[in-house]
């Protein structure tokens, strides 16, 4: 996580924590919003997700967004499953690493 030593410990943290809660927040909302709402999660989420190295949910994102923007809502549908699965796994991840830094 390339940011981890530019920012330090506190910082990261900081931003995580903040990461987290506006992502429970969207993800609650998910089923709520529409199509607008939703791409502009799935960007968010993508920028936000790189700085964590969280790589492989940022490309679903940017997938989910892309095909929002073309306006295929069926395609994006069947991604958000994967996504909120890939976002779960990713944040395990995230977490152990911090862990993992605390414990050095």
């Amino acid at each position: 996580m390339e940011y981890y030593d530019v920012f330090g410990s506190q910082k990261m943290m900081f931003l995580w924590e903040e990461f987290l809660s506006c992502s429970f927040q969207k993800w609650s909302q998910l089923p709520d919003v529409d199509w607008q709402q939703k791409r502009q999660y799935f960007h968010n989420w993508r920028s936000s997700s790189k700085v964590f190295g969280m790589e492989d949910f940022a490309l679903l994102c940017q997938k989910i967004e892309e095909k929002i923007i073309k306006k295929r809502y069926s395609e994006a549908e069947k991604l958000l499953f994967e996504a909120k699965q890939l976002y779960e796994d990713s944040t395990q991840q995230v977490v152990a690493f911090f862990e993992e830094k605390q414990n050095d």
